[in-house]
């Protein structure tokens, strides 16, 4: 009987998820609800921060900040385009990108996706220690 109870909230939980219209970079990157994986472990708490804003697709770029007032275009300084986290990390012309790129294609050969950048922990801490600004 439990497990039949925990089958059915666990299908309609992820239903619900699937179907909200807020949440889409976190969804993205998290799609099934019961295998989001192993926690990431950081040596400091500013990249544990730092790696769950990213992740949530909530930081201080500039096109978050465009959203709530804080900064007049949300352009990206470097290649004039709307500075979200998947433009930050896969597609701008700073280190970052071409962090993401050596590692993931040419040692790990992974896609390069928002989601497999956020769910490597490896290249995660990496981004976390290139980056200049707090995000």
């Amino acid at each position: 009987m439990y497990s039949t109870i925990e089958n059915y909230c666990r299908n309609r939980w992820q239903t619900e998820w699937s179907q909200q219209s807020v949440g889409e970079h976190y969804r993205g990157i998290v799609p099934n609800i019961m295998h989001s994986g192993p926690p990431m472990k950081f040596p400091n708490r500013r990249m544990q921060v730092t790696a769950n804003r990213l992740q949530l697709g909530k930081c201080r770029l500039n096109h978050y900040l465009h959203t709530m007032g804080k900064h007049d275009t949300g352009l990206c300084d470097i290649c004039d385009v709307q500075e979200t986290v998947q433009h930050y990390i896969t597609g701008c012309k700073n280190d970052i990108t071409n962090l993401v790129k050596q590692q993931l294609c040419i040692k790990a050969n992974i896609d390069i996706t928002v989601a497999n950048i956020i769910r490597n922990n490896n290249i995660v801490s990496q981004i976390c220690r290139l980056i200049d600004k707090d995000i």
